[in-house]
């Protein structure tokens, strides 16, 4: 399940960056243009599930060694 959770947050991180990237080459190319619609708010999606999770990413870090069997507690 953790691991599970790891890869969807890495996901989230591949595809915000790839739409970053996308929207950024995008101005570079249409110098004084507004970016389409579409692009603004998927950029603003990307945005909040970026900083939506940085916290599970920091949750699953802490649990992963407890869940393996690496450390007998939690000391968060």
């Amino acid at each position: 399940f953790y691991i599970g959770l790891v890869f969807i947050v890495l996901g989230v991180w591949m595809c915000a960056f790839g739409a970053f990237i996308n929207v950024a080459s995008w101005r570079k190319r249409n110098p004084g243009q507004h970016i389409p619609i579409l692009s603004f708010f998927a950029t603003g999606v990307f945005v909040l599930l970026f900083f939506g999770s940085i916290p599970v990413a920091i949750e699953v870090f802490t649990i992963i060694p407890w869940a393996f069997g690496w450390v007998e507690t939690i000391n968060v």
